[in-house]
């Protein structure tokens, strides 16, 4: 799977996107760099907040996984955001 992250510069600011495997992600946070979901509101014409990223290990595989926080509302979903699969890397 594949991520899309762009840098925060200042509020409502971001650089262009990089395509990013989950791998990077992952070592960013363990890096202690905050990540969170979010999306444009066409609207308001400004990006919306939603949910911080984090990963856990996944059971029984053991494997790193990407994950949000328990309370976060749907529109907050991983699953909702990112759907880049038909990206290469």
């Amino acid at each position: 799977m594949a991520v899309m992250l762009h840098e925060m510069l200042e509020e409502n600011q971001l650089t262009q996107g990089k395509l990013t495997c989950v791998h990077e992600v992952i070592n960013l946070l363990k890096s202690s760099q905050k990540i969170i979901t979010m999306k444009w509101s066409y609207t308001s014409k400004i990006w919306v907040h939603g949910a911080y990223v984090t990963y856990r290990r996944r059971k029984p595989d053991d494997r790193e996984v990407l994950i949000i926080s328990a309370g976060s509302r749907p529109t907050d979903n991983l699953d909702n955001l990112i759907h880049l699969d038909c990206f290469p890397l």
